[in-house]
């Protein structure tokens, strides 16, 4: 159970730093003028693409090792 624990504490601060980068990148995409370099905007859309995918991977994994978890923790009939 510790090592399931451990794991799951893994994916939450992976998944907190993934949306910690998708905060900064969202601030810096609304900055004034920002589209006016298409090449850097487009590589900046598609950074955002990238990590929005990965958190929802990661946030699947979580989920999956959550409800393993609440099966282990849970008393046998």
């Amino acid at each position: 159970m510790a090592a399931l624990r451990n794991r799951i504490a893994e994916l939450e601060r992976r998944i907190a730093e993934r949306e910690e980068a998708v905060r900064t990148l969202e601030a810096s995409m609304a900055a004034p003028g920002f589209y006016e370099n298409a090449e850097k905007a487009q590589q900046a859309v598609e950074r955002h693409q990238r990590l929005m995918w990965e958190v929802g991977d990661l946030m699947n994994q979580w989920e999956a090792l959550e409800s393993e978890a609440a099966e282990q923790a849970a008393p046998s009939p």
